[in-house]
């Protein structure tokens, strides 16, 4: 774990419920990962965050939803995973495509260009991980 790129942290606070993932998730950051958190408390990691998102409370659902049309609205996406290794995509897209950014931000109250900071530092990186 300690070679990610980038760490997505959602709705967890591994410094207090798991530290021995929390020391691994530190040796990560310290290597040079990016860190996502979405979170609304303001824990250790989100602090430390490159994008915090710090959503209301039971909006988790609009968020990854938005965060996922955001991606495939971009064409952020691994095409050849998702050719190779999923199923009904298309699906998924007209789903998430009800999860606009201003739809999302009301819900959440995440800020529109949190959300596309997120997605895209989420996209990129060869080695990236939702914990």
């Amino acid at each position: 774990m300690p070679d990610i790129d980038v760490l997505f942290l959602f709705g967890s606070n591994p410094t207090e419920a798991q530290p021995i993932v929390s020391l691994y998730l530190k040796e990560a950051m310290s290597n040079g990962a990016k860190l996502i958190v979405s979170d609304p408390r303001k824990t250790w990691m989100a602090a430390r965050a490159d994008v915090w998102m710090n959503l209301k409370p039971g909006s988790n659902i609009a968020l990854l939803n938005g965060f996922i049309n955001v991606i495939l609205t971009h064409g952020w996406e691994n095409k050849e995973f998702i050719a190779k290794r999923t199923e009904d995509i298309e699906e998924l897209r007209a789903k998430v495509a009800e999860y606009d950014l201003d739809r999302v931000e009301k819900l959440t109250g995440v800020a529109r260009g949190k959300i596309i900071e997120a997605a895209r530092a989420y996209s990129y990186p060869d080695k990236a991980m939702i914990v």
